[in-house]
C-alpha cells in the first residue's frame, strides 16, 4: 500500500482486567479536552487498524500484562475537523473509527502525557462516564461479549 493509497483512520482500545466481582474496563482523562475515553488514535500509513490499536495501547497505556487484544464489531464515522493532520485529504470529510477490547493480565498501565488521570470502572460507571457515544456502543458491546463469554465456562 502506497502513501496515496492510505485512508485515514482512528483506533478505540478499551482495557479491561477480570476481578472477583466482575470487569473492570479502565478510561482514560485526556489532558487537553478533560473528558474520559479508551485509549484513542489515528493509524499510520501502512498500518492496520489492529497495528495501530497495538501501537497506541503501548504508546499511551504501556500496560505490563496485555493478554489479548481483539476488534470488535462497533464502528463509526468522526467528522475529520476533530483531528489536525495537515497531510489527510481534504475530501476525506469523516474518519472511520474501529473499536477494540484489550484483555490486561493486571491494572499496571502507565499515564502518557495526553491523559491526566485513569480510572478503573465496572461498567455502568464506565458508561456513565464517558462522553462520545461511540465509546458507549465499544464499552456496551465489550461488556455484552466478555459476561457472555464468562457464562460459558
Amino acid at each position: 500500500m502506497t502513501q496515496d493509497q492510505w485512508k485515514p483512520f482512528q483506533v478505540l482500545v478499551i482495557p479491561y482486567v477480570w476481578q472477583s466481582d466482575g470487569f473492570a474496563y479502565c478510561l482514560f482523562r485526556r489532558s487537553d479536552f478533560g473528558y474520559l475515553q479508551g485509549v484513542a488514535g489515528g493509524g499510520e500509513p501502512g498500518e492496520t487498524p489492529l497495528g495501530a490499536a497495538k501501537r497506541e495501547l503501548i504508546e499511551e497505556a504501556n500496560p505490563k500484562e496485555l493478554i489479548n487484544i481483539f476488534q470488535l464489531k462497533a464502528m463509526c464515522s468522526v467528522p475529520a475537523f476533530h483531528f489536525s493532520h495537515d497531510n489527510w485529504p481534504k475530501t476525506d470529510l469523516v474518519i472511520p473509527e474501529y473499536s477494540f477490547g484489550a484483555q490486561l493480565g493486571r491494572k499496571e498501565v502507565s499515564l502518557s502525557f495526553e491523559h491526566s488521570e485513569k480510572q478503573w470502572l465496572p461498567y455502568e460507571e464506565a458508561t456513565e462516564s464517558l462522553k462520545w457515544d461511540s465509546n458507549k456502543t465499544a464499552l456496551w458491546e465489550l461488556n455484552e461479549t466478555l459476561c457472555e463469554l464468562q457464562q460459558l465456562k
